[in-house]
């Protein structure tokens, strides 16, 4: 069973059973040097492909400080748009950092921390097999999104929605009218 605890801004998952997982968390949370804190740059509130990262700190049990929630999106806007970040550059959320190291995008993250973890298998060919799921998993993301974004993949589902009732009125006045 995962528990998600927060203190003082920082998240922290806890392994809590018998099995290999608890095994593996407690091997991955050593693994990683406590000299600097990981921050998560992602939009507070969405779930997303931010969600993914989140959940392998929760299943490593890994403290991590999720910027977007503690401090709003401005912050996110600012450090991945807005010259906020002085490292690597990014290209948008979610964005992880660790010290002066930062990278962008959920695939990469992902195949990074599972690196970093120790996860995985080391053959060539299981890790591609690995990279082959995440990129299915992105492709599922990016097409379920055009669901909810229709008209504009850009725009917030509130304003599609004002779109597409408005020219569902206006097809219906054109329709009458004729």
């Amino acid at each position: 069973m995962l528990v998600v605890s927060r203190s003082r801004n920082v998240y922290t998952g806890h392994c809590r059973s018998a099995s290999r997982a608890s095994k593996a968390c407690a091997s991955m949370a050593s693994a990683v040097t406590s000299s600097a804190e990981w921050k998560l740059w992602y939009w507070p509130g969405i779930k997303g492909r931010g969600e993914y990262v989140r959940l392998v700190f929760e299943e490593a049990a890994v403290p991590y400080v999720d910027v977007g929630v503690e401090e709003g999106s401005n912050r996110v806007v600012e450090f991945c748009f807005k010259g906020g970040n002085n490292h690597f550059p990014v290209r948008a959320p979610p964005v992880l950092q660790k010290g002066d190291f930062v990278l962008c995008g959920s695939n990469v993250i992902l195949n990074y921390l599972n690196t970093k973890f120790g996860w995985g298998p080391a053959d060539a060919e299981s890790r591609a097999h690995i990279e082959q799921i995440l990129a299915v998993v992105a492709d599922a993301v990016g097409e379920g999104r055009l669901a909810f974004h229709p008209k504009d993949f850009y725009a917030s589902h509130a304003t599609q929605v004002c779109t597409a009732a408005a020219a569902a009125a206006a097809a219906a006045a054109a329709a009458a009218a004729a």
